[in-house]
Parts: structure tokens; C-alpha cells; sequence
């Protein structure tokens, strides 16, 4: 980085940041009596939306600035790292598609958290995360294709081989799939950890929130994409007290190919 000032708060932030997770969570459970224990949360920027933690928040970015000011001043150039891990080979590029995939999870928080404050309801961000996520799989199923090369799928349970594929290629988890129906029409994908919600609580406000109703977009808009209309939806989730987070989806109908007007 060319500007010591903006390289000293990127380093500071990494170089202290000992919770690997959601760097944007909404965290609304407790308040930590000792400062020196919400050091690595408040770097993280997952430690809490309430108000009484504010001036803790603060505090902990000023002393933090005070050091590194001290021990860096003369400092032209300060290189800073872009993982909190080191490199298993040495100085070895990363991929950018899993750069691409923790950088999602890091900033997830910090979404939803802009969509408790753009809308009142959290029903509203409910749908607005839905939303995000349909988007997202729409454009990410043709990546997924590219880089996986899986195949025709045959039925719904191909399928539902083709999504645990895609939760291990883009956010490094492996779901279980099981549950299914009688008439083989609906499943359940069962995740064991919820990377998107690690070091996350949700505040007493927020307890109908979906906090990650962003997958469940993302399933429906690659599955159309794939001419193939599905609901999904949680049915268990692990910030409400659940063992594990399950996301059930039930096949609709198979989508035609649209012909343009005055083609055959």
C-alpha cells in the first residue's frame, strides 16, 4: 500500500483479528466486562449492535491506533497480509475463487446489518435476502458449471448431488443430504456449520430474521437457471438454538425453454 495511514488500520485490523469468521455478524447476545476480551470481536466488527458496546468499540480502535502509530511512525511503506493464515507454500498465489468465497463470508454480516437499517421489518430483510441470493445464483451457476464440469442431471437427487458439490467448492463445507419424501420430490440439505454464521447471535429485535436466507435465494436462482423452479426454505437454524442449520427444498416443475416471439 502506497499510504502508510490506510496500511497501518489494514494491518492492525488483521494482524490482532483472532475470530476468523463473519467480520459483519450481527452480535447482540451479551456484554463483555473486560475490553481486552472483545478486542478480537471488535475488530471483526462482529461484537454488537447495541448501544451500550459502542464506547467499548470505540475505545478498543483508538488504543489500538495509538499503538500502531507508535510503533510504525517514520514508516513509508507497510506491507500488510491478505489472509490471517500464513501461505503452506511459501509466497504461492491464492486462488481467487476461494479469495472470492471467504471475502463473501467476512463481509456477510455487514450486509444484513445494512438491511436492519435500511428497512424496519425483518421481514422485509428476509425477502431482500431471498432476493440477493436469486440474483447471485443466476450468474454463479454458469461458474459453477465451468469449474466443476458435473454433468446432466437426471433427477432431483443428481441435483441435490450437484448443491453439496457447490457448498464445498464455494464455501468449503460439505452438507449432509437426507430427508427425503415419499414421492422423492423434496430433501433436506444439512449443514453441520453455517459459515456464514459463525460469531454471529442475534439480538432479541432480530429473532425472526433468516440470517442466512441468502442460500436459500442462491439454490432457487441456479436451479432455474437449469430450468428447474424449486421453493427453499430453513426449517432449523443453529442461531436459534437448533443443532444444525437444515435448508429444505421441494422440486416444482420443470421449466421450458423460452422461444423468443415469431421463432419456432
Amino acid at each position: 500500500m502506497p499510504h502508510v495511514e490506510i496500511s497501518i488500520t489494514c494491518y492492525a485490523t488483521l494482524s490482532t483479528c483472532e475470530a476468523p469468521g463473519d467480520s459483519g455478524a450481527v452480535h447482540g447476545g451479551s456484554v463483555y466486562p473486560d475490553i481486552e476480551v472483545v478486542r478480537g470481536h471488535v475488530l471483526a466488527r462482529n461484537y454488537s449492535l447495541l448501544k451500550e458496546n459502542q464506547r467499548k468499540v470505540l475505545k478498543v480502535w483508538c488504543l489500538i491506533w495509538q499503538d500502531f502509530q507508535v510503533c510504525c511512525s517514520g514508516m513509508s511503506l507497510l506491507l500488510t497480509p491478505t489472509t490471517l493464515n500464513p501461505s503452506p507454500q511459501g509466497l504461492r498465489p491464492a486462488d481467487p475463487k476461494k479469495v472470492s468465497g471467504e471475502l463473501f463470508t467476512l463481509t456477510y454480516g455487514s450486509l444484513v446489518a445494512q438491511l436492519l437499517k435500511d428497512y424496519e421489518n425483518v421481514d422485509d430483510v428476509n425477502r431482500q435476502l431471498e432476493r440477493m441470493g436469486y440474483n447471485i445464483g443466476m450468474r454463479l451457476i454458469e461458474d459453477f458449471l465451468a469449474r466443476a464440469n458435473p454433468g446432466r442431471c437426471y433427477d432431483l437427487r443428481d441435483t441435490a448431488d450437484k448443491i453439496q458439490q457447490a457448498f464445498k467448492l464455494y464455501l468449503g463445507v460439505s452438507p449432509s443430504i437426507g430427508s427425503w419424501n415419499p414421492g422423492g420430490d423434496e430433501f433436506s440439505v444439512v449443514l453441520e456449520t453455517n459459515p456464514l454464521a459463525e460469531f454471529v447471535e442475534l439480538p432479541d429485535h432480530c429473532l425472526g430474521l433468516r440470517y442466512s436466507n441468502i442460500l436459500a435465494g442462491i439454490i432457487r436462482g441456479a436451479c432455474e437457471m437449469v430450468q428447474m423452479e424449486v421453493m427453499a426454505w430453513f426449517i432449523a437454524d443453529q442461531l436459534k438454538g437448533d443443532n444444525v442449520t437444515e435448508i429444505r427444498i421441494k422440486f416444482v416443475k420443470r421449466l421450458e425453454d423460452a422461444i423468443p416471439a415469431g421463432e419456432d
